[in-house]
C-alpha cells in the first residue's frame, strides 16, 4: 500500500522531503558520534588535565580541537530542524516524530557532551532548544520538549 493511502492529506513528495531531512540529520549525528568517539582514545594524561577542575589555561588541551570540529555540525542541525518544522503540518508532530526521534536524541547527546566537556556543566533544555533550532511556540514546542525529555 502507498503511504498516501494511510495519510491522504500528505503528498508523497512531502513524505520524501521529510525522509530526506531525516536522512541528512542522521548523517550529521553519525558524523558527530564518530568524532566524539575519539575522546575515548585521548591519552589519560592529556584528557584528565583538561577535565580537572581549576585547570590552568596554560596546560595542553588536546580535547578542544575535537570539540571545536563538532560545533559547526551541531549548528548545521538547525537547518534540518527548521526544514522539518516547515514541512510538518500543525498538530501532526505526533504522526511523524518517530522518523527522527533517534537522530534528535543523538544530536542532543552530542550537544550535551560538548557542553559538558567545554564548561563542566550540564546543558539546560532552553540551551538545547536554542542550539538545535527549536524556537517554535505553543504545542509544537511542548511536543519538542517532550521528545527531548524522553531522550534524557
Amino acid at each position: 500500500m502507498c503511504v498516501t493511502h494511510f495519510f491522504p492529506v500528505f503528498s508523497l513528495t512531502k513524505v520524501q522531503k521529510i525522509r530526506d531531512e531525516v536522512h541528512d540529520l542522521d548523517k550529521k549525528t553519525r558524523m558527530m558520534a564518530g568524532i566524539l568517539n575519539k575522546l575515548h582514545s585521548t591519552p589519560p594524561d592529556q584528557s584528565t588535565s583538561f577535565l580537572a577542575l581549576g585547570t590552568p589555561a596554560s596546560e595542553p588541551r588536546t580535547v578542544v580541537p575535537l570539540l571545536d570540529s563538532v560545533r559547526p555540525i551541531i549548528q548545521s542541525c538547525q537547518k534540518n530542524s527548521s526544514a522539518l518544522a516547515g514541512i510538518i503540518p500543525p498538530n501532526q508532530f505526533w504522526r511523524w516524530k518517530d522518523m527522527w526521534s533517534t537522530s534528535l536524541r543523538n544530536a542532543i547527546y552530542s550537544t550535551a557532551l560538548v557542553e559538558y566537556m567545554t564548561t563542566r556543566s550540564l546543558i539546560s533544555l532552553e540551551q538545547v532548544s536554542a542550539t538545535l533550532g527549536s524556537e517554535s511556540s505553543g504545542n509544537e514546542q511542548n511536543e519538542f520538549t517532550h521528545t527531548v525529555e524522553c531522550s534524557r
